[in-house]
């Protein structure tokens, strides 16, 4: 999990997901979210192509 490395980064460690998930900011959420519905190959097209 990503964000459990950033906060390990800052010394700052938690035990437990739930905990970790309830750092994410509105933004990071939001790209999650996106990439889980519109799945790996769709995000990837969208990246690519600029319009």
């Amino acid at each position: 999990m990503s964000k459990r490395n950033e906060l390990a980064a800052q010394d700052i460690h938690y035990k437990y997901d739930s905990d970790v998930v309830k750092t994410l900011t509105r933004y990071e959420l939001a790209l999650h979210c996106r990439r889980m519905t519109r799945g790996v190959p769709e995000t990837t097209r969208l990246l690519r192509d600029p319009h």
